[in-house]
């Protein structure tokens, strides 16, 4: 598979319409859950949430994380999806006695040696600072997909979120990458230029690289960790829960 990019169609997916409607209708039922809250990585699929989101002029609350490491690329597509919506992204940082700790106890370089020095990096930069975020919230949105990787095949489009105690809304689970990218070309949504470079999912700048052809998706994400295998994950989403504890909204 190529990048996202490059799968952009010039014509609307087969059901296209009624997976956007499912996706108003489950979006609709998210913000009844409240306080809710939109975590954006400013991916494409993060930012075609935030656009719905504001074309229904939802009360989800629209959060990123600046890991300090992001690309420039990142932030810019932040402040232009903001002028294209008229929402504003709260940005969320670690804290900074956290990453000076961290710091004092691994270099930063040790991240492509250890893969628990990289899950250390990621739980300092991320996961502490978003588990510190949804404290107190009712319900998350977020942008996976099951097209994404083997290890999200099964993600349910809404479940109870073990981790972090709170309804977890994946409202693009069942959307292909030609979806994503149509939405994208129908509404004019800026993204994030690292796509057309042949990056298919953008995480933190020293992480993050190009895939190559026939590559999945996510295998520019800590790639040196791979093995062959498809791109991990940092820790914010971990496999969905059993059948008999998810629930799937129908639509």
């Amino acid at each position: 598979m190529t990048a996202c990019f490059a799968l952009s169609p010039d014509r609307p997916p087969f059901g296209f319409a009624s997976r956007v409607d499912a996706l108003a209708a489950l979006l609709d039922r998210a913000a009844r859950q409240q306080p809710c809250v939109l975590a954006s990585s400013l991916s494409v699929e993060d930012n075609v949430l935030m656009h719905a989101i504001s074309v229904a002029a939802l009360p989800i609350e629209v959060v990123a994380i600046d890991t300090l490491k992001l690309p420039q690329t990142t932030h810019a597509v932040a402040a232009e999806m903001e002028r294209a919506t008229g929402r504003t992204i709260r940005w969320l940082r670690p804290e900074v006695t956290a990453l000076i700790a961290h710091a004092g106890s691994h270099r930063f370089e040790a991240i492509y040696h250890s893969r628990a020095a990289r899950e250390r990096c990621c739980t300092v930069r991320k996961v502490d600072v978003l588990a510190a975020e949804l404290a107190g919230k009712a319900a998350w949105v977020t942008g996976l997909r099951r097209a994404h990787s083997e290890g999200r095949e099964t993600i349910e489009t809404e479940h109870w979120d073990t981790r972090f105690a709170l309804r977890k809304f994946n409202p693009l689970a069942a959307w292909s990458d030609e979806d994503v990218w149509w939405y994208t070309r129908v509404h004019g949504l800026p993204f994030n230029g690292l796509y057309e470079r042949g990056y298919a999912s953008i995480g933190c700048e020293p992480c993050t690289r190009a895939i190559r052809p026939g590559e999945p998706l996510r295998a520019g994400r800590w790639w040196w960790e791979q093995n062959g295998q498809q791109g991990g994950e940092c820790g914010l989403h971990l496999a969905p829960p059993p059948a008999s504890e998810s629930v799937e909204v129908v639509v």
